[in-house]
């Protein structure tokens, strides 16, 4: 189950990605409609699974193409499916919104990841050197570009 993140799932969501910073960030992103940001859910039990944004705003390549950010799934659970079902889920909401395509940034040495990204359609459109910021640091990172079209990630319906 995926819902919109709220301020009771800082701490559980702090869990597996220890930023609280960003936790908040996106949380006041999210509260002002410059993004949207998802936690994946378990039904059972309401433990929060991971997490997905997406800035609609754009990234650092196209301010008009929405940007898939901050996907994060706990540890345990990786490798399972839900990082796809989180994309997948972020990309309907994209269509949705009537964007055709949707881009991200993936670390340059994250073989899994881009494995996971081209598996689902997402194809690499060029090397980026992300500048990021936080309050106390400031850094780079090797990033690649990726774009992918938002209806074709979107899950497919069930009769």
């Amino acid at each position: 189950m995926f819902r919109d993140a709220a301020a009771t799932d800082r701490d559980a969501i702090g869990v597996f990605w220890p930023h609280p910073e960003r936790v908040d960030r996106r949380l006041a992103a999210a509260a002002d409609g410059t993004e949207t940001f998802l936690v994946a859910v378990d039904p059972a039990e309401g433990t929060v699974l991971g997490t997905a944004s997406v800035r609609w705003g754009g990234g650092c390549d196209d301010a008009t193409r929405p940007l898939l950010y901050g996907l994060a799934v706990r540890p345990e659970l990786r490798g399972r499916g839900l990082g796809s079902a989180l994309i997948r889920h972020v990309a309907a909401l994209v269509a949705d919104r009537g964007f055709a395509e949707i881009s991200l940034e993936v670390e340059a040495g994250n073989e899994g990841a881009i494995r996971l990204y081209h598996r689902l359609g997402f194809v690499t459109a060029g090397p980026h050197l992300h500048v990021w910021r936080s309050a106390s640091a400031t850094g780079t990172v090797d990033v690649l570009i990726l774009h992918g079209r938002a209806a074709r990630i979107r899950p497919t319906p069930t009769p």
